[in-house]
C-alpha cells in the first residue's frame, strides 16, 4: 500500500476538513479545551479550505495524501505568515486521520510540502507547534526542525495557548 501525494483540489475540500476535525479531536484532546474541539465544523473548516485552493493566499499549496484512495491526510504551504519574514516558507499544516498515524503519511506529506517550498525559491521554512504537542514536536525534530526559541500564544476559543515556532534549512 503506497501513499500517494497529490496536489488538492476543489473536490477534495471535504476529505481535508474531515481530516482537520478528526485530527485535532484526537491529538489536542486534553490541550485544547474541549469545547473548542466539540464545536469545530466540518462544513466552516471546508470553507476555509475552499477559499485557500481558490484564493492562494500567500502562493498556498495544499497537499492530499490518499492511502487505498481514502483521504488520510493534507498539508498545506506557502509563504511565511510572520511579521517582516521575507525570503522564508512556512509550513502551515500537516495533519492525518488517527486512523492512519505512524503509516507514513506524515512523512510523505512533509516531503512534498518541503519539495514545493524549494520550488517556489525559498531556502528556508518555519512552522508553529503548540508548545504542549510532544508528539508533532518530535515529528519535525526528527526532519531537522529546531525551535529557534520563539513563542507566541494562539486562541483557541476563550483559552490562549502558548505556540513555538520551528524552522529550518531547505
Amino acid at each position: 500500500m503506497d501513499v500517494v501525494v497529490r496536489e488538492a483540489g476543489l473536490l477534495d475540500v471535504g476529505a481535508i476538513a474531515q481530516v482537520q476535525v478528526s485530527s485535532w479531536r484526537a491529538a489536542y484532546r486534553g490541550v485544547v479545551p474541549d469545547a473548542f474541539l466539540d464545536n469545530m465544523d466540518i462544513d466552516e473548516r471546508a470553507e476555509r479550505w475552499r477559499e485557500g485552493i481558490t484564493d492562494r493566499p500567500g502562493g498556498q499549496i495544499t497537499y492530499v495524501a490518499q492511502l487505498d484512495q481514502v483521504a488520510a491526510g493534507f498539508g498545506a504551504v506557502g509563504a511565511c505568515r510572520d511579521s517582516g519574514a521575507t525570503g522564508v516558507g512556512e509550513l502551515y499544516a500537516i495533519y492525518v486521520s488517527p486512523e492512519y498515524w505512524r503509516r507514513g503519511i506524515g512523512r510523505a506529506l512533509h516531503a512534498a510540502c518541503l519539495d514545493a517550498l524549494g520550488g517556489q525559491g525559498y531556502d528556508g521554512a518555519r512552522l508553529w507547534v503548540l508548545e504542549a504537542n510532544p508528539q508533532a514536536r518530535a515529528f519535525y525534530e526528527r526532519f531537522d526542525w529546531r525551535w529557534d526559541g520563539t513563542t507566541e500564544s494562539h486562541a483557541f476559543g476563550d483559552e490562549q495557548l502558548p505556540i513555538v515556532r520551528y524552522g529550518r534549512r531547505l
